[in-house]
């Protein structure tokens, strides 16, 4: 994920852009459906979630993507949270 031995050089380089935050995560959902045969999955996004941050586009996605990731590795495809 992150380059390591760039962080230790204090080579490592962030851009920093506007990131859609609602657009990553419907990508990110739309990715890891494609890959498993069905599976749906479905992101709560919090209304005060704003729409837009600054950040790295590539590592913000890298992240998200890593932490969906390691969800459905701890949870299975048994997780389900009820809706409010």
């Amino acid at each position: 994920m992150l380059d390591v031995s760039c962080i230790k050089h204090g080579q490592l380089r962030i851009e920093t852009k506007s990131v859609g935050l609602h657009s990553t995560l419907d990508q990110i959902v739309h990715l890891f459906e494609a890959k498993q045969k069905n599976f749906v999955l479905r992101a709560c996004i919090d209304e005060n979630l704003p729409a837009h941050v600054s950040a790295d586009p590539l590592r913000s996605r890298q992240i998200l993507i890593s932490l969906v990731n390691n969800a459905l590795k701890i949870h299975g495809r048994r997780f389900c949270r009820d809706q409010d």
